[in-house]
């Protein structure tokens, strides 16, 4: 659209500087009135001309922009994916952490109890699984 105006612009002031080299007379009304004419003609032509440019370089600047946060957003969807991955092996390490120190504990506390409960000899078992539980880090 804004290529046909320009195009339009340059075939009337085309014509009005061939009209302009038909007027003779330097001082007269005429000439006067068609270079203001023609001045208008040139100065509308430029102001479309500049914002042609300016549109297209902000189209560029747009799309840019676009392939940019396009980018982004695939790196954000990255990083996400692997801290969830992280928070994950967190959790089980964590858990882990957890679990198996209990689950020590209470295989070591039933095979106690099996122990203590056939024999007649008592055992230091229990005051030695007491003091080596890690109850405080």
């Amino acid at each position: 659209m804004n290529e046909q105006i320009i195009n339009k612009l340059e075939e009337q002031i085309l014509s009005d500087i061939e009209a302009l080299g038909d007027l003779k007379q330097y001082g007269s009304d005429e000439r006067k009135q068609a270079v203001a004419d023609l001045d208008k003609l040139y100065r509308l032509y430029l102001e479309d001309y500049k914002t042609g440019c300016e549109t297209s370089d902000s189209s560029d600047r747009i799309l840019e922009e676009c392939k940019q946060h396009k980018i982004d957003n695939e790196f954000r969807e990255m990083q996400l994916a692997r801290e969830k991955k992280d928070k994950i092996i967190r959790y089980v390490i964590d858990g882990c952490a957890i679990v198996l120190p209990i689950g020590t504990s209470v295989f070591m506390l039933l095979e106690g109890f099996k122990f203590e409960e056939t024999g007649t000899v008592t055992s230091n078992f229990f005051k030695w699984l007491i003091n080596r539980q890690k109850l405080n880090k």
